[in-house]
Parts: C-alpha cells; sequence; structure tokens
C-alpha cells in the first residue's frame, strides 16, 4: 500500500533485514519518480512536489517481479530535523509476513523548516538551592545553622 507525502522531503534508506531484494518506488512527484535500491545509505537530498506516494517492494526473483510491501509508519519530531517519517517494510506474501516490518527501514525529513515544529522547550530546573531549606524546630529561629541539641 502507497503512503503519500506533501511537499518537500529528504529520503535516506537506513537499514535492510531481508534475504529478498528490496527498493522503493516514488511516484508523483515533480523531480524523484522512479525505483531505487533498498541498500542503507541511498538517500534522494529532496523530493518535491505538491502530493507523491512511496511503495515500499519486494522481489524473492532477482528483481524480475515486484511485489508491494506491508507498510508501518511511525511520525516523529527531533531537534535535529524537526518533522521525521520512518516507513517500515513486511515483505513476503500476507500469510508468511512476520510482522517485524524491520525488512526494509527508510526515514523521510520533511525540508519545509518553517512549517517543522519547533524544538521541545528546555526543562524547568526544580533544584532547591540549600539556603532555602531549614530545619522543622520550631524553637529556632530561621537562618540559625548551629547544630541542634538533642536528649543526650
Amino acid at each position: 500500500m502507497a503512503v503519500t507525502f506533501y511537499g518537500p522531503w529528504l529520503m535516506r534508506v537506513q537499514s535492510k533485514d531481508a534475504a529478498f531484494e528490496e527498493r522503493v518506488t516514488i511516484s508523483g512527484s515533480d523531480n524523484s519518480d522512479g525505483s531505487f535500491p533498498g541498500t542503507p545509505g541511498v538517500m534522494i537530498p529532496a523530493i518535491r512536489g505538491d502530493e507523491w506516494a512511496v511503495e515500499l517492494e519486494w522481489s524473492s526473483d532477482g528483481g524480475a517481479t515486484w511485489y508491494p510491501s506491508a507498510i508501518r509508519r511511525t511520525d516523529g519530531v527531533t531537534d535535529a530535523d524537526g518533522l521525521v517519517v520512518v516507513l517500515g517494510a513486511d515483505d513476503n506474501v500476507p500469510a508468511a509476513r512476520d510482522n517485524d516490518f524491520n525488512d526494509l527501514v527508510v526515514q523521510f525529513v520533511y525540508l519545509d523548516q518553517a512549517a517543522n515544529p519547533p524544538p521541545p522547550a528546555k526543562p524547568y530546573d526544580f533544584t532547591i538551592p540549600r539556603d532555602w531549606l531549614r530545619r522543622a524546630e520550631p524553637d529556632r529561629p530561621p537562618g540559625d545553622s548551629t547544630p541542634p541539641t538533642g536528649p543526650g
């Protein structure tokens, strides 16, 4: 099943863990239509188009015949890249799939930085300064740092 994208994206094949041949097929883009090997490191720096689609495919006969893989899509946001979509493929015929979705893993990074969500805010520091602490002794004035005396 094809996955639809909108606008400019970078594509990078992250990993392949399959005995079959794997590939990425892009259609409907302005500049990057075609099939690309599912080899880690393969990259398209800028896929452009208002609406385009990606299919992850597998072949058991050395590339003579190609079949669509099942795809799991995971969306996320990173500080470094902004919006990131990862597609994981599960190849083979539906009855023989192992549902691992690691046969081919492809990352897409959204290139329109103006539309990307802002990075998460820095966490607050909830550390209480030592001089804000006082002992729970009602007969001692605040700020008295002499050691308490107890029964002895």
